[in-house]
């Protein structure tokens, strides 16, 4: 390489040093001391609108794949929301609906307490700026943070990788943000994501009762004269003053019940027999915890199951379904045609669909004709499952013809 080429190359690697820097790509300390590194930026998004930035910090020894893949190796997935205004409930179901669309049911069915236990967490409404974390800490679990809050800890070894999974699964929220998590830091996205200004944690506002007014003191010459009873009837004039006594109001005892008839009290029973009987109803000693072993979220009775769950398993087995009839145009093939787009529509309770529309176009509009085709063809699908939100069942199937 010429000296020029090599002038040229480390201007552009100090440059985005610097770009990197200014963004706020310095390293981050998890609770537990671990150091990391801005790994990669991404930008979600919801029906077409800015949803939030999602970043991907890691340890900046090894490959980011390495470090997401290694369980005793801390990470930190963490992201702020460019929505107005997302309600809790919304919040809720998208991460688990995610989660259960980008793994099989075994995977997120032994972990239904726990993510029904993260869910909850957020049970108010998310704003514009609000920044969350979701910190792995090894040989303790998952630390979830608002706004530098501290919300729970999730003591489970596996339980960070379904989060994982919602970002860098089969079904990310969309390519382009799995793409840009992965290919490192991108200097624009990088500057957008510290603009973003980070909010105080919120503290609880303890309610006061307002202080009573103070009244002018009266002066000394002239000190102040109880006010009159306007229950105390008025005195004549020129009565002489009388020493008051407190009346004593008499309260009668109240009478001890008679003694009925009762039961002669029964014998003792022998000492041994009684400790022999303590012994039978005493619960068993739990035995003690072994602190170099990380406690797991169980529950000895199967969770029910969650709404949220069920519904992104069952579009999860539609996508399956719908894409065995996804046909390559033969005419497109021998043009050499080729794109990725999105059709969604919308399921009914009996399995039918109606509303089947290309959300993302491919470019071609052979390629679009055939993605509704393959819905089209699919019908009618598995009826949904008892306790699904009928009004949730919206699909949106990403299809890719490549050559």
């Amino acid at each position: 390489m010429s000296l020029r080429g090599i002038l040229l190359r480390g201007w552009l690697l100090l440059a985005g040093l610097t770009l990197a820097g200014a963004a706020g790509a310095e390293d981050v300390r998890l609770s537990n001391g671990a150091a990391l590194s801005l790994q990669g930026l991404g930008l979600a998004q919801e029906l077409r609108q800015d949803y939030y930035l999602g970043a991907l910090y890691a340890p900046a020894d090894a490959a980011l794949t390495d470090s997401l893949k290694d369980p005793n190796r801390p990470r930190r997935m963490s992201l702020k929301l460019l929505a107005e205004r997302i309600p809790a409930r919304a919040f809720q179901r998208y991460w688990k609906e995610r989660i259960a669309l980008n793994n099989p049911r075994e995977a997120w069915l032994a972990q239904t307490a726990a993510l029904v236990r993260f869910a909850a967490l957020f049970d108010h409404p998310l704003a514009k700026g609000d920044r969350i974390d979701f910190d792995y800490l090894p040989g303790e679990g998952t630390l979830v943070w608002l706004n530098g809050q501290r919300l729970d800890l999730i003591p489970s070894a596996s339980f960070h990788g379904l989060l994982l999974s919602a970002w860098l699964g089969e079904l990310p929220p969309s390519e382009a943000f799995k793409t840009q998590l992965l290919a490192g830091t991108d200097p624009a996205l990088a500057s957008r994501y510290e603009a973003i200004a980070a909010k105080a944690p919120a503290q609880p506002v303890l309610a006061q009762a307002p202080l009573p007014e103070a009244k002018p003191a009266a002066p000394a010459s002239a000190p102040a004269k109880p006010a009159a009873s306007k229950y105390a009837p008025a005195k004549p004039a020129g009565a002489k003053p009388v020493d008051a006594k407190p009346v004593l109001a008499k309260v009668d005892k109240p009478q001890a019940a008679k003694p009925k008839d009762q039961p002669a009290s029964p014998k003792p029973l022998p000492a041994p027999v009684v400790a022999e009987v303590r012994a039978a109803l005493s619960p068993a000693p739990k035995p003690q915890a072994d602190p170099a072993i990380p406690a797991v979220v169980e529950s000895p009775v199967p969770p029910a199951p969650d709404a949220d769950l069920l519904l992104g398993a069952y579009k999860r087995d539609m996508l399956a379904h719908i894409r065995k009839n996804l046909r390559y145009p033969p005419r497109a093939w021998r043009l050499g045609l080729s794109g990725s787009g999105i059709v969604s529509l919308r399921i009914l309770p009996d399995g039918n669909a109606e509303d089947i529309d290309v959300l993302q176009s491919s470019g071609q509009m052979l390629l679009d004709e055939a993605m509704k085709s393959m819905v089209e063809a699919s019908l009618p699908l598995p009826k949904p499952p008892q306790g699904v939100d009928a009004e949730a069942l919206r699909l949106e199937v990403p299809v890719d013809f490549v050559r």
